[in-house]
């Protein structure tokens, strides 16, 4: 009788498919539409995924064979070029949003751009247009437009801020691009998407990436469940899929640029902030580094680079790793296995773990 207990008992629960659970508050049971969770259950319908099946195969989204695939160099012309031309053509609409910055919000005009592509094409997406390279490129030249329109009545005013804050623009530039070739180096050096050990989000990012990508309209199906749509928030990955789908570059590799760019950004805007906010000194303006941009950089330091000292730690517990695994002798305590740690990253005999 007990073994046939069992077996009732376990019929009964796998019976119930808990993929299909809804959570819901005791409030909400007794207005809860039980039809919709029996026509949706977070799946896509046959006509929708039919349509999210229609957007093209990898093949012709992404040509191997382009020079943007074939040339890491020629990804990252392309992929920063066209940030930087997409902030020119914003920033005479973001400088009538952020009148009280020094620079006008110059050095946030490509974040806008990116966020501008990312929410009109979320918008349409949404309400069911196919979100094609056609479409993306559209939006483009929508906001050009716009941008020069605003360049346009307001073009007095404009001229008399190039003439005046020209060296400042020039330094927000350069600051932005040494940002990126440095961020781009630590990738370079790095460029692998996953934790040997851990894994981490990256494969998550990765698979999300290329679903949003990959699909027709939005949301996205689920690429971690075939047949669904992604029931999770998915919009900070729009703006790189909708470059990358621009652009042409793999993912994999606009991944990477995606990630240099945001840390140019951040770095690029903490430095405009800060020097808005610190008063300037007489004469000082004429020179190219001020002491309102030293610190500036500073502050742009703090948060894009110091901002989270979690990262002193692990890179000191992996000096020490690489130390001790060297050698089992102690020479200075914790320290001396940090330093012989340094010396054999440094030398090829280790690597951080």
């Amino acid at each position: 009788a007990s073994a046939a207990s069992d077996v009732y008992k376990r019929q009964a629960f796998e019976s119930v498919d808990l993929s299909y659970v809804v959570n819901l508050t005791p409030r909400q049971a007794d207005s809860f539409d039980t039809s919709i969770s029996k026509a949706n259950n977070l799946m896509l319908s046959e006509e929708a995924l039919a349509l999210q099946r229609e957007g093209g195969t990898w093949s012709e989204l992404f040509d191997r064979l382009a020079s943007v695939n074939t040339s890491q160099t020629a990804a990252v012309i392309v992929f920063y070029l066209f940030s930087i031309g997409l902030g020119l053509f914003v920033y005479p609409i973001i400088r009538l949003a952020l009148p009280g910055l020094a620079d006008k919000g110059y050095a946030f005009a490509r974040l806008a751009g990116f966020l501008l592509i990312a929410y009109f094409a979320f918008i349409l997406g949404s309400s069911g247009f196919a979100v094609t390279k056609g479409l993306i490129a559209g939006i483009c030249v929508v906001i050009a437009l716009a941008g020069l329109l605003a360049a346009f009545l307001d073009r007095q005013s404009l001229i008399k801020e190039l003439r005046e804050n020209w060296k400042n623009y020039l330094v927000i530039e350069l600051l932005a691009l040494i940002a990126f070739l440095f961020f781009l180096w630590v990738r370079y050096n790095n460029p692998d998407l996953w934790h040997p050990y851990k894994g981490g989000e990256k494969p998550m990012d990765l698979a999300y990436l290329n679903a949003i990508i990959k699909s027709t309209t939005f949301p996205p199906y689920d690429p971690w469940f075939s047949g669904g749509y992604i029931n999770y928030y998915y919009f900070g990955w729009v703006p790189i899929a909708a470059l990358i789908k621009m652009t042409g570059i793999l993912p994999t590799i606009g991944y990477n640029l995606a990630l240099a760019s945001l840390f140019s950004f951040v770095f690029a805007g903490s430095v405009a902030v800060a020097t808005h906010l610190i008063p300037a000194m007489e004469g000082d303006e004429s020179r190219w580094v001020t002491r309102r941009l030293r610190w500036g950089i500073g502050a742009g330091l703090l948060v894009a680079v110091a901002g989270n000292l979690g990262e002193v730690e692990l890179l000191w517990q992996g000096l020490d790793d690489a130390g001790r695994r060297l050698t089992d002798t102690a020479l200075l305590g914790e320290l001396g296995e940090v330093l012989h740690g340094v010396y054999a990253l440094i030398t090829g005999q280790q690597m951080l773990l």
